[in-house]
């Protein structure tokens, strides 16, 4: 069961105090759902008016193409907020979102939030959703960094020159195995894993399942 604690770490309430929330907790548009893994909580073309806040465990957002090959496009663990701007927006989803292990979910309608808080709170939540979705397009240039690399060596040493600067040191731990990144990539496992045999090779990079030590110098 999640605690209230737990609940209160919804970047969307970043703004808010303890009985403002308690306020928003005890109302109508919030609904709260476990997921087995493998489990899907969005499939492509869906609706939906609720963002999700993910107490408990993990999902991932994949892109499925033509063929039906899935590029995953970003991991979620608890914490973290997903599908805002297909909630905000109405527009169907473009994407699947699928457990990845078990997960807890507290769906927040931010319409019917919207509609009855006072006018205060409105301002507070209007704020958190505008800098959450500030945050979401910077991820997204980010992620369009990577994937517009021509060469499958390039998008590594730019996602790993990323998650350097994000964790802040040259020793860094990545949220994925070796085919889930090779997925994030849009590459082949085996022509990744050949990729950063060579790296290694190359005095360039070390790591260990998920755990890379880097030694190139910025814009290598």
């Amino acid at each position: 069961m999640p605690t209230y604690e737990s609940i209160k770490t919804c970047p969307l309430f970043a703004r808010l105090d303890d009985a403002e929330i308690e306020m928003i907790l005890c109302g109508p548009g919030i609904t709260r759902r476990t997921y087995q893994s493998g489990e899907i909580l969005i499939r492509p073309e869906q609706t939906l008016s609720a963002i999700g806040f993910l107490i408990d465990g993990e999902v991932n957002l994949y892109k499925i193409d033509y063929d039906g090959n899935q590029s995953l496009i970003a991991r979620f663990c608890a914490g973290d907020l997903f599908a805002e701007t297909v909630a905000l927006t109405s527009q169907p989803a473009p994407v699947l979102v699928q457990a990845g292990l078990s997960a807890e979910v507290l769906w927040l309608d931010v319409h019917q939030l919207l509609k009855q808080c006072p006018t205060d709170i409105q301002a507070k939540l209007t704020g958190s959703l505008l800098q959450l979705l500030s945050e979401k397009i910077l991820f997204l240039m980010k992620r369009l960094e990577i994937l517009t690399k021509r060469s499958i060596r390039e998008k590594v040493l730019t996602y790993l020159q990323l998650q350097a600067e994000s964790q802040k040191q040259k020793t860094v731990l990545i949220p994925h195995d070796r085919q889930q990144m090779a997925d994030y990539l849009c590459v082949e496992c085996t022509a990744l894993s050949y990729q950063l045999s060579k790296l290694r090779q190359e005095g360039i990079l070390d790591y260990h399942k998920n755990r890379f030590i880097l030694k190139f110098k910025d814009g290598t």
